[in-house]
């Protein structure tokens, strides 16, 4: 039994006698039940006015029920069997409670007013629902019930008709739209699916058009709910029922358009509900995904996406039209746009933005679906360029915008137009807020335009006087709020590590940093913005009293103006005059006497007389240069001019420092005795008082004698120069005739024999800096006192130190020599730089000597000497000939156990690969390893005509006997362990491949051995890789082998997977440290060495090696120039980009044309073997492009080297030529032939030194050949005949190709 129900939609004013507005009739049919339990009205559901509460427990069941009319209605009508009834949204004035209390309705409407409107000629429905409409919600309703598409019916198990009339005031504008389902057939039941299976006819009817119909299989399956799934107020759902239906024929058109519409009225903050529909997942099910993907394609042609709205028309635009914002950049766009900024030009730039509301993590997978993306990187600069988001914006939301910057820097902006767009703030000189962009924000030197301040409390004051030197400064400041919101900042301290590092912004942490830059006006009125030093205005200084003019002005000094003491307004403000000056001083250097170092120059005022406030200042300034490096014409005026007040026999005089003394109480009646005849220039106390008593220590300094010794020193030489010039009698001193008398002076006790008096010559040594270089006599008396004395500890502690003693080698202290015996002849042979006792000096009387050379400490047993010649060994060894390290073998003696420990374990054989090991670690090359060596790495001892060469292979008994392999047959373990297959399998020949077979029968045979692990499996990049970081992790030292083998797998597995790997995942890398192991060192510190000029500067003042390994020479399979390539591509920085250069002298020349260089072109590529062609060309447009400059004096450059590490490396370089790369620009001192022949080789030297390390810095094999050619060409002037026989005495010649290459450089050529 089928019931048909009407729901008639109208203005709430359609039953109050106005009739202007339109009605909407919604008729249904449904089945008897639905209306019993859902629509129908009768007594029992109706109980004291309120419906009850089993009611609405049916209803709630299912969703929100009757009350959802609510929505559009705020009082509904239901007229059903017989009852005729409202509820109201409002309170009930009975009970107070709105929505469920029921109130009868006899008119507005009546059953005859519902009448008309349904059609008086028909009866009506056993329900009629009557909603009036809210006023905003006539047009949706309209819209959605036009919209319903007719397959809604073919999963809706009680509906099986709806009808949709509109009734107008004009009867010609009625619509009737209608769907219903016209039959079922084709019914099978499936018990083994639970399922069944049938065909509905579906009819939709719309307007004047005709009917449409289509047929649908249907396919309906229940199946079980599993009890976990169940939820609390669907506990009675045992099972759950699916419906698919599948059109069989056209389907109906009505309503199949998209969810969404490019209508400005659109709901934007609804839609992704909407979106949450789509079948995102994929389905295990092949036929379902072809469904998917068939949806996909449509979806992304259609205009479904909302874009961010600008204005208030809502817009919709296909997906790949549409790009994704970063939630940072989201937030600071919002923050935008509530402080004023407009964002109208947000979708500008390529891309259509989508609308913020969408743009959520929790809908990535919807957006993935719909393949929305990302914007590009280079989108955020156009939008940050475009918009007002730097000045527009607040100094916190101005800060967020670059630490966001800063944050994706590396990642996203480096590469982009970020670095050219304006973003960093500055007060330009009309106090107006300027930017730079990050490229702009440094000049061409490196030099940077925006500053900040450290301290808080100088931003105002350095921007004000940065204002008054607007026409030399050259460089601004952020602004003062700008630098106050980043001192506030939470993130302050990345952002002012992203600012210095890569936005060129400079610190300056006190405003003594801006002295040095600080332009000041001389004493005549130029403004000097370079200088060495500052000197505080002669007005009111100390300096004018001793020096009357700047005798600093050679060391860069300048003298301050006098404007500098006068007062003024400055920035603003006025200040007194002694203040500038005063700034300066603590800011500036400016400096005055004694507070300052002196000049390399003879001072006027001290060749006279000085006051005594000037002789005070004098010494002052002593005084203050204590421990600092004086001048040595300075010091000598100081001490030789006559300036000091003395007083002779009671008479003022002026005498030099160095001739006058103080006198104090030590000296007792010597003035009385002695002051007879010579007169003692004392310091007049009378004149200086109590106050020269504080300068004794500077007195010293500058000569004035205090001893009671120097006094009678300079009596005795005054009575000497008395006795020479005849004033003194003879009466007046002993003479010769004194030795008359020994034995009455021997009688009163005065020496005069050495017989038993060897304790004298103890007791009188002179200080051990007074014995150095002794006579052999002389040392020999000091070896004979210690054998007579029983205390002669004061002669071993002051010869101990002291070079002292002849040896083979020069004069050496004691415990540095060794006194020889003929049974140490062996050792001897080998160790002839050892420093022995020269026998020949001494004579055989120095053997006599044993015991006492022996408290000396040196070196005269056979015990101690064998662990001076082991120490020896292991500085020696290397550098010795083979046969003279192998002749120790002939000694006659007991071998040394340390000496023969030593050998045996020092690494001091090279190998073939280019470091040295100990002999148990090498293997003498032969014909049987010929075959093997191919597939393998291994440490042949080198027997390259550079090294040993083949006459290494005449001690093969005693290289066998000191551990080193010798046999094929005992060197499988080496094999195994160094196995280096090539990529190409077939280049290993068959010969190798039974080699290797041999070595691993020899390994099967000997139980002790074993493979490695790597030689079991096949070891992948990822095993390398891993074994790297436990490397970088160990912090141990890598061997040259171990280096090599990896690099090596690199190398021949490089691809951009491996190089993104590296790059990302690698912290170390390898760095050049000696030859006993390889560091690893964080590669932000490791530099490629491309300019080896650089690289020896900074080899010999860097604390820690800093350039990176590669191995020397270069192995076949792992070249030096592919391994340098590879480290630049994972980061490593070349050291030419990395410094920082400053040119410290003055280059005044003359740019030299090319043709005045030609004959070098020429020669160097005539100089160019085969085997350097290619680079040749390259090398040689090189040298083309670089422009030569003459100079007068040596060029000076200061580089500065900054590490993450420690503190940066600042080293200068004054050379007579000097390669810049960078600025391809060749610096030359001019040459001067007149100096002669020394002078000539020197500079031919340097210039090709320069010229080779420039051009073939990453080919250091063949760099000596071309610097010995070109240094020849140069000292023979690059005379043409001279070089042709130069080239053929080198076995070189030119092809027809490079001399068309030079004729069309040189066409005079």
């Amino acid at each position: 039994m089928k019931s048909t129900s009407v729901f008639i939609f109208t203005r709430i004013d359609h039953f109050h006698g106005v009739q202007r507005s339109k009605s909407v009739v919604a008729q249904s049919t449904v089945r008897f039940e639905t209306l019993r339990d859902e629509l129908s009205v009768s007594k029992e559901k109706c109980q004291g006015g309120v419906l009850c509460n089993d009611t609405f427990a049916v209803i709630m069941q299912s969703g929100i029920g009757f009350k959802s009319v609510f929505l559009i209605t705020a009082r509904p009508y239901i007229f059903s069997n017989g009852y005729q009834i409202r509820f109201n949204e409002g309170p009930c004035s009975y009970c107070g409670l709105g929505y469920i209390v029921p109130e009868w309705v006899d008119e507005n409407p009546s059953l005859s007013d519902i009448k008309q409107i349904y059609g008086s000629n028909t009866a009506l429905p056993t329900t009629v629902l009557v909603l009036p409409l809210k006023p905003d919600k006539v047009n949706p309703v309209k819209q959605q019930l036009s919209s319903i598409h007719p397959e809604v019916l073919l999963f809706l198990s009680k509906i099986k008709w709806l009808s949709v009339r509109e009734d107008n005031d004009d009867p010609r504008l009625n619509t009737v739209n209608a769907i219903s389902i016209l039959s079922e057939t084709n019914f099978v039941q499936r018990k083994d699916y639970d399922a069944e299976s049938y065909t509905l006819h579906l009819s939709a009817e719309e307007g004047t058009e005709s009917e449409r119909e289509c047929s649908y299989y249907m396919w309906k399956q229940k199946f079980p709910v599993r009890q976990e799934f169940k939820v609390e107020i669907r506990m009675e759902a045992d099972e759950l029922e699916i419906t698919l239906a599948f059109p069989m024929g056209d389907r109906p058109h009505r309503g199949m358009h998209s969810p969404v519409k490019s209508k400005g009225d659109a709901p934007i903050s609804s839609l992704p509900h909407m979106f949450r529909f789509l079948p995102v997942n994929s389905s295990a099910y092949p036929v379902l995904n072809a469904v998917r993907e068939s949806i996909k394609a449509k979806l992304v042609e259609e205009n479904i996406v909302p874009s961010e709205p600008l204005t208030e028309q809502k817009l919709f635009h296909k997906p790949r039209e549409v790009g994704r914002l970063m939630p940072e950049f989201w937030s600071i766009l919002n923050k935008a746009r509530e402080q004023g900024v407009s964002l109208l030009k947000l979708s500008s730039h390529g891309k259509y933005i989508l609308s913020y509301s969408f743009d959520k993590e929790e809908y990535d997978y919807i957006l993935g679906f719909l393949g929305v993306e990302p914007v590009d990187d280079e989108w955020y600069a156009k939008c940050i360029q475009s918009s007002n988001l730097v000045h527009g914006v607040s100094e916190n939301v101005y800060l967020e915008l670059l630490k966001y910057i800063a944050d994706n820097w590396t990642s996203k902006f480096l590469s982009t137009n970020m670095k050219n767009i304006p973003l960093l703030k500055y007060v330009d000189q009309d106090e107006k807020v300027s930017m730079y962009s990050i490229n702009g924000s440094t000049r061409w030197n490196g030099d940077k335009l925006v500053y900040l301040s450290s301290d808080s409390h100088q931003i105002s004051w350095l921007i004000e006087w940065n204002r008054e030197f607007r026409s030399v400064t050259n460089f601004s400041f952020m602004p003062e709020s700008t630098q106050e919101a980043l001192r506030l900042c939470s993130k302050k301290e990345a952002l002012l590590k992203w600012l210095a590092r890569h936005a060129g912004v400079g610190v300056v942490n006190q405003v003594n940093e801006l002295g040095d830059t600080m332009p000041l006006v001389d004493s005549y009125g130029y403004v000097i913005k370079q200088r060495k030093g500052v000197l505080v205005p002669a007005n009111g200084s100390k300096w004018t009293g001793l020096i009357v003019s700047n005798l600093w002005k050679e060391n860069g000094y300048i003298e301050l103006g006098e404007d500098y003491v006068r007062p003024g307004y400055f920035a603003g403000k006025y200040t007194f005059g002694s203040h500038i000056v005063d700034f300066l001083r603590a800011h500036a250097g400016a400096s005055d006497v004694p507070y300052i170092s002196p000049p390399n120059a003879r001072i006027p005022a001290v060749s006279a007389s000085l006051t005594k406030q000037n002789a005070f200042l004098l010494l002052d300034w002593i005084r203050y240069l204590k421990g600092r490096p004086v001048p040595e014409k300075f010091l000598t005026c100081i001490k030789e001019g006559s300036w000091l007040k003395v007083t002779l026999n009671g008479c003022p005089s002026c005498k030099p420092p160095s001739q006058s003394f103080m006198h104090t109480s030590s000296w007792g009646n010597i003035l009385q005795n002695g002051s007879v005849r010579v007169d003692i220039p004392l310091i007049d106390h009378s004149y200086y008082g109590d106050g020269i008593n504080d300068y004794k220590e500077e007195l010293k300094t500058i000569g004035v004698m205090f001893e009671y010794g120097e006094a009678c020193e300079f009596i005795g030489k005054r009575l000497m120069h008395l006795a020479a010039s005849s004033t003194l009698t003879k009466s007046e001193y002993y003479g010769e005739e004194i030795l008359c008398f020994k034995t009455e002076l021997q009688l009163l006790g005065v020496v005069v024999a050495f017989s038993e008096n060897h304790q004298l010559v103890i007791n009188y040594l002179k200080p051990p800096s007074s014995l150095t270089y002794l006579a052999n006599e002389a040392f020999l008396l000091i070896l004979e006192c210690m054998h007579l004395s029983n205390s002669s500890e004061k002669l071993v502690k002051a010869l101990q130190g002291t070079k002292c003693l002849k040896t083979n080698v020069g004069y050496k202290s004691p415990s540095e020599s060794l006194l020889s015996h003929t049974e140490w002849g062996g050792l001897l042979q080998v160790f002839n730089g050892l420093p022995l006792i020269d026998r020949n000096f001494y004579g055989n009387r120095i053997y006599s000597y044993t015991t006492e050379l022996k408290r000396m400490g040196v070196v005269v047993e056979f015990e101690e000497a064998a662990k001076v010649f082991a120490r020896s060994f292991r500085n020696m060894l290397r550098k010795l000939p083979l046969e003279e390290k192998i002749q120790l073998k002939d000694t006659p003696h007991k071998f040394p156990t340390d000496l023969k420990k030593c050998i045996l374990e020092e690494k001091w054989l090279r190998t073939r690969l280019g470091d040295y090991r100990s002999p148990r670690d090498c293997i003498l090359f032969g014909p049987d390893w010929e075959s093997i060596s191919s597939i393998t790495l291994l440490p042949f001892i080198d027997d390259s005509d550079k090294y040993y060469g083949k006459k290494i292979h005449e001690f093969k008994k005693e290289l066998k006997r000191m551990g080193a392999v010798v046999e094929f047959k005992d060197g499988a373990q080496f094999v195994v362990n160094g196995l280096y297959l090539p990529q190409d399998p077939s280049c290993i020949t068959a010969a190798s491949a039974l080699s290797f077979l041999e070595c691993i029968r020899t390994l099967l045979s000997e139980k002790t051995n074993s493979f490695p692990d790597a030689f079991m499996k096949s070891p992948c990049f990822e095993d390398y890789f891993q074994l790297w970081k436990a490397w970088e992790s160990s912090g141990r030292m890598l061997s040259h082998a171990e280096c090599c083998n990896f690099w090596g797998f690199v190398s021949r597995h490089w691809s951009s997977k491996t190089e993104k790997t590296l790059a990302d995942g690698l912290v170390k890398v390898p760095v050049s440290s000696g030859r006993d192991g390889i560091l690893l060192s964080n590669k932000k510190d490791v530099f490629i060495a491309d300019d080896l000029q650089l690289k020896d500067l900074f080899q010999q003042f860097s604390p820690h090696p800093i350039f990176v390994w590669y191995p020397q020479p270069s192995l076949p399979r792992l070249s030096r120039t592919k391994l340098l390539e590879m480290f630049q591509k994972i980061g490593v920085r070349t050291i030419s980009e990395s410094v920082q250069k400053e040119e410290i002298s003055t280059l005044k020349g003359n740019d030299q044309s090319e043709k005045d260089w030609s004959s070098l072109y020429w020669v160097f590529l005539r100089a160019l073997p085969s085997k350097w062609k290619q680079k040749g060309g390259k090398s040689c447009q090189g040298l083309l492009n670089l422009t030569i400059t003459e100079t007068v004096e040596p060029v000076t450059v200061s580089y500065n080297l900054s590490l993450s590490s420690v503190e940066s490396i600042n080293v200068r370089a004054s050379r007579m030529i000097r390669w810049d790369r960078e600025s391809s620009k060749l610096l030359s001192m001019k040459m001067d032939r007149s100096k002669g022949h020394k002078y000539i080789i020197e500079f031919a030297t340097c210039f090709s030194e320069v010229i080779s390390e420039g051009l073939l810095w990453d080919n250091g094999d063949h760099m000596y050949e071309l610097t010995e050619l070109i240094k020849l060409a140069f000292v023979l002037e690059f005379n043409e005949e001279a070089v042709a026989f130069l080239m053929k005495s080198k076995n070189l010649e030119i092809f027809m190709e490079d001399e068309e290459f030079l004729t069309s450089v040189f066409p005079s050529v």
